[in-house]
């Protein structure tokens, strides 16, 4: 009888430990941030009702994260723009990497646009575009 229980308790420290180990193996994330913009190439000009389109590079965390969209706030020709990035997954790289996204919008009148890409609370890339009439020139 002695065996018998000195065998159930191994068996149950032994079960005990096994899924106390499987319980921290991996750590899965889900959440959205702010990204960090660091470069954007856009035109300097551009023409009244086309797309223009701004190649922007921004930095992730960690190996999971992935573009979700452009929050962006409009005053008049003045738009301010957050990269929001989206991680999600397990096991997680923890490395800051690069990515690039494409903004457009479309102005509807000529004049200058300023884009406003954040890099940090309160710090902007800035980017002006002249829009004009179709066949202006300069």
């Amino acid at each position: 009888m002695k065996k018998r229980n000195i065998l159930i308790l191994f068996l149950s420290i032994f079960f005990f430990i096994a899924c106390s180990e499987d319980d921290n193996e991996e750590e899965c994330i889900n959440y959205d941030d702010v990204a960090k913009v660091t470069n954007v190439e856009a035109p300097a000009t551009a023409t009244v009702n086309e797309v223009v389109s701004v190649n922007v590079t921004f930095q992730v965390k960690n190996a999971c994260g992935e573009f979700a969209q452009f929050d962006e706030s409009i005053d008049g020709t003045t738009r301010t723009i957050a990269v929001e990035a989206v991680y999600e997954g397990c096991a997680c790289a923890q490395v800051i990497t690069t990515k690039t996204a494409t903004y457009e919008f479309t102005p509807e009148v000529t004049g200058e646009y300023v884009l406003k890409f954040q890099t940090a609370p309160n710090e902007f890339i800035e980017k002006t575009i002249t829009v004009e009439e179709a066949g202006s020139s300069s």
